[in-house]
């Protein structure tokens, strides 16, 4: 397999990620009051969670989470089934939203029986800045390299030029998103220390309605709106599947 002749860069910037503002919720609702809430999440933190390493505990959980915990069945992007789980998010908030809008397709295609209603879910979308002397601008590659490190369906590639990469050193990437319709640009952190800011620099509120057809976002309290539908993300007649 050959790999893009990448130099490492120095790269710095902002980056937006989001995640469903669900877990307070849920043990408030299994709770009577916030007393045993605090309580319940005190347990759940010791018990349930894996540790953080120690040199992690100076970052907000909003930023330390997705190095916390093993990598997923089907691993990710750049990350294989057998390494650490790495940090993702978008040069700007269309990018991270388009992004959220296929996993929660993929996510409706997963239900055994999908409901005959809308599913509608809140989500905290927040900023992050970043800098690093050991970064790799992957959209800079080749166009055939390119298309490769950003399949929509297939992430060998990508997985092993992330290993590869890792194990060079490097800290973070800067790469095309294979969802954003408008080509945008995603962000990779093998580990937090690019992070500048040890917590979110800005956040926002969104409500996700989810359909088989479509994902509308609409922020709380503002007129700022995005739909997206599955004719976005079909490829050969199916909406691909995660990694």
């Amino acid at each position: 397999m050959i790999f893009p002749a990448i130099d490492q860069e120095p790269l710095n910037g902002t980056l937006w990620r989001i995640v469903e503002s669900q877990e307070s919720a849920a043990t408030l609702s299994i709770s009577d009051n916030l007393a045993e809430q605090a309580v319940l999440e005190e347990l759940l933190e010791q018990r349930s969670k894996p540790p953080y390493p120690d040199d992690y505990n100076r970052y907000s959980y909003l930023l330390s989470t997705p190095f916390r915990y093993p990598p997923l069945d089907y691993g990710s992007r750049f990350g294989s089934t057998t390494e650490a789980s790495l940090f993702y998010g978008s040069a700007k908030p269309n990018t991270v939203l388009a992004e959220c809008a296929y996993y929660r397709l993929s996510f409706w295609d997963d239900m055994e029986t999908p409901p005959p209603n809308p599913i509608v879910t809140q989500h905290s979308l927040f900023t992050a800045d970043y800098a690093t002397e050991h970064g790799a601008n992957l959209t800079i590659a080749s166009a055939e390299h390119r298309a490769l490190i950003s399949h929509a369906s297939d992430y060998s590639f990508s997985q092993a030029l992330g290993s590869h990469l890792r194990d060079a050193g490097v800290k973070l990437l800067q790469f095309y998103s294979a969802r954003c319709p408008d080509q945008g640009m995603n962000i990779a952190l093998f580990d937090p220390s690019p992070f500048t800011c040890s917590s979110p620099t800005s956040k926002q509120e969104w409500l996700c309605e989810l359909t088989g057809d479509t994902v509308f976002f609409k922020r709380v309290q503002y007129l700022d709106s995005h739909a997206f539908l599955r004719d976005q993300f079909i490829v050969e007649g199916e909406l691909p599947r995660p990694a």
